[in-house]
């Protein structure tokens, strides 16, 4: 109490589904695609199996079983859950239980003493100009420019997918990014980039503007 740090045990005894509900109402800030993780991730990973714990019995014992399920739980065909998955589930409920800290419900948050999965990351393969070449020719005769400046402007999917005309300067060989096309539950969203970062100008070389123009 003199601390400050005291949280009423009574306060937990909300359940994670019932929490879960309130908080999702509270993160209409987020991204379409950022709630929709998150979203999927409570349906498909976390309330089914912790849902009807109070918050205060989620102690690191349950969490550290709930970890275990999940790093072999089978999905379609043969196979378990990809560890990516799993370790975007534990992101997802590592923020659930940190809102309920906030919201002084939990005196902290059980989460932290719990070590994330671990991801190898596989290392990237880049195509070569020839195999871009390639790529281009073969594909429809209209996405042959988008092959190459996927390729030689370095610009996301879903940059690609929102780019219009009045961003492309051919005079200054660059393109500008200002928007982004994400998949959101079946719905296609224009939207800014995620960060100040991603609001760019790449340049690209002739070639690609020829084609461009073209």
């Amino acid at each position: 109490l003199d601390a400050g740090t005291w949280v009423d045990p009574r306060a937990g005894r909300i359940t994670l589904e019932e929490w879960a509900t309130d908080w999702r109402r509270t993160i209409v800030h987020l991204r379409p695609k950022t709630v929709s993780a998150y979203e999927s991730n409570l349906r498909n990973h976390i309330l089914p199996a912790l849902g009807h714990h109070e918050l205060s019995r989620l102690r690191p014992p349950v969490l550290r079983a709930w970890l275990a399920e999940l790093c072999v739980k089978p999905i379609r065909g043969d196979g378990v859950l990809a560890p990516l998955s799993v370790l975007q589930a534990y992101r997802t409920l590592n923020r659930v239980l940190a809102a309920a800290v906030d919201d002084e419900l939990l005196a902290k948050n059980p989460m932290t003493r719990i070590e994330p999965p671990r991801v190898e990351t596989k290392p990237m393969r880049f195509l070569t100009h020839a195999e871009v070449a390639r790529l281009a020719d073969s594909i429809d005769q209209r996405y042959g420019s988008l092959v190459l400046l996927a390729a030689y402007g370095g610009l996301r999917a879903g940059e690609l997918f929102a780019l219009r005309w009045e961003n492309v300067d051919l005079d200054h060989l660059c393109v500008r990014v200002v928007q982004q096309v994400q998949h959101v539950s079946g719905h296609l969203l224009v939207s800014a980039p995620k960060t100040d970062a991603g609001r760019r100008q790449v340049p690209i070389p002739a070639f690609v503007a020829a084609e461009l123009a073209a």
